[in-house]
C-alpha cells in the first residue's frame, strides 16, 4: 500500500475524529510520536515527507515466540514507534498545514491472510502566531 495523507485536511475532518483540530496558515506542525499499525503479515511501515521523499519514520513489527498472552508465536506483538524531542533526542519533523506525507505499508504476501490495513497514530504539536488562532472542537 502506497498513499498519501494530507495534515489537518479541512474536507475530511473525520480522519482526524475523535478531535477536531484546524492548523491556521502560517502554523507549524511538529511530529513528537509517530507509530504505524497493522496486523499479522505486516513487514513494516515507513512515512516520507512527500515533497521531499525524506524518510520520517520507518517501523517494524515484533513477533511473538511464545504461547502467552502478549508474545503469541507468528503475532505482531507490537511496533516500536518514533519519538522526537528537545536535546538529546532527535529535533521533531517539521511540516505546515497542507504539506503531504506518503504511507508505505509492507505485507507478506507469501502468506496467506484476509485483506490487509494500516494506519500512522501521530502525536503532533502545533505552533501558531497567537495562541487564539488554534480551533480544537
Amino acid at each position: 500500500m502506497n498513499t498519501t495523507v494530507e495534515f489537518f485536511d479541512n474536507q475530511h475532518p473525520e480522519t482526524f475524529d475523535p478531535v477536531h483540530c484546524s492548523a491556521p496558515a502560517g502554523s507549524t506542525i511538529e511530529i513528537l510520536t509517530a507509530r504505524g499499525h497493522q496486523h499479522k503479515s505486516g513487514l513494516g511501515m515507513e512515512l516520507y515527507d512527500d515533497r521531499t521523499w525524506q524518510l520520517i519514520c520507518a517501523n517494524k513489527p515484533i513477533y511473538g515466540n511464545e504461547t502467552t498472552a502478549g508474545d503469541e508465536s507468528g503475532y505482531d506483538v507490537g511496533i516500536p514507534p518514533c519519538t522526537w524531542g528537545p536535546t538529546p533526542m532527535a529535533p521533531p519533523p517539521k511540516f505546515s498545514p497542507g504539506d503531504r506525507v506518503r504511507i508505505v505499508s509492507r505485507y507478506n504476501s507469501t502468506e496467506e491472510h484476509l485483506g490487509v490495513m494500516c494506519f500512522w497514530f501521530l502525536q503532533v504539536a502545533i505552533s501558531t502566531t497567537s495562541a487564539t488562532d488554534l480551533v480544537v472542537v
